[in-house]
């Protein structure tokens, strides 16, 4: 009776068990669906100092179409003061053909999150409202100016106007959390979806969920290559390269007016001796784009582009003759 229970109790356990040879071939499934279907920047992000992508909504969705598995939420709204909410999700998975459950995975949001709490607040200016104020140079008086290059006006103001340094700047409270609601239940719902589906598919090894378990999991080692989309699209002529794109619009308006600077004085004026400085100049605004204050990065460009807007204007004097210079490189 005792060997008959034995008997009986690895078969159930061979029943209840997968083989090496069944993981493998899911394994590859999956590869090939990563290689062959999926699309970075779609179905899943690639962030640079990762060892792994970030599975997105639509690639979640992938797998789960691949394994037949289909996705059931239930929800908690908890309602917070000043009109703020927390959302608790519950994301459980089941196989269509079997109705076999696989898994189940919560996740919160809240517009709580720094993210939909804070809005960022520039000056404005008092006369047309527009977000153009910058910040004179001594060299050109000083004070406050709605520049038009930004859509302003051209209002200009004396160093300690109240009207224009007495506005609350920075970071300042979302005046209206509930224009976030709809966001926040959305996010609870994709957050435990990916979770569950790198979890039920035993993906977590191949995907990060977002950028705090990224963090967590940085030591994991993987030998997978992730495909990259090959681009033919061709930037044209004073277009910001792709890296660039998350720039302010305020700084690519300025990057690329520099850039028009730079070669109209380089087409009229083959003297590049007026532009010594200009490398110099350029070196200091990079370093402080990169570390993104946008401020700062702001003022000295508007500086940058003053200077160069009067070089080769019409002048009495002859041009001196052309020297043999490197041309300078733009940041």
């Amino acid at each position: 009776m005792e060997n008959q229970l034995t008997i009986q109790n690895e078969s159930m356990t061979t029943a209840n068990t997968r083989s090496i040879s069944m993981i493998a071939d899911q394994y590859k499934l999956i590869r090939d669906l990563l290689h062959q279907i999926m699309v970075q920047d779609v179905d899943f992000g690639v962030i640079e100092g990762t060892k792994n992508p970030t599975l997105l909504k639509p690639g979640a969705e992938k797998l789960a179409h691949m394994f037949r598995l289909r996705p059931e939420f239930s929800r908690d709204i908890h309602y917070l003061e000043n009109n703020h909410i927390s959302v608790t999700c519950r994301c459980t998975l089941f196989h269509i053909v079997t109705g076999e459950n696989w898994g189940s995975c919560d996740s919160i949001a809240s517009t709580m999150e720094s993210k939909h709490r804070y809005r960022k607040s520039p000056r404005k200016c008092p006369n047309c409202s527009s977000e153009a104020i910058i910040k004179g140079k001594d060299e050109y008086g000083g004070g406050w100016l709605c520049w038009k290059k930004n859509g302003g006006c051209g209002s200009k103001w004396q160093d300690g106007a109240p009207e224009i340094e007495g506005q609350q700047v920075g970071y300042i409270e979302n005046p209206n959390p509930a224009d976030q609601w709809q966001t926040v239940l959305m996010m609870a719902e994709i957050r435990a979806f990916r979770a569950v589906v790198r979890m039920a598919t035993a993906t977590s090894g191949l995907f990060a969920q977002d950028m705090d378990d990224i963090q967590a999991n940085n030591d994991v080692q993987d030998n997978i290559i992730y495909p990259k989309p090959a681009s033919t699209a061709k930037r044209r002529p004073g277009r910001p390269k792709k890296e660039n794109s998350h720039w302010p619009s305020e700084i690519l308006a300025l990057h690329a007016e520099i850039t028009e600077h730079v070669k109209r004085i380089k087409k009229s004026i083959p003297d590049f001796s007026l532009l010594k400085d200009f490398p110099e100049e350029s070196k200091k605004i990079t370093a402080i784009i990169a570390v993104e204050d946008w401020g700062d990065a702001a003022e000295a460009m508007s500086d940058l582009s003053f200077k160069l807007d009067d070089i080769g204007k019409p002048v009495s004097e002859p041009v001196s003759e052309p020297v043999s210079e490197p041309e300078p490189e733009m940041f």
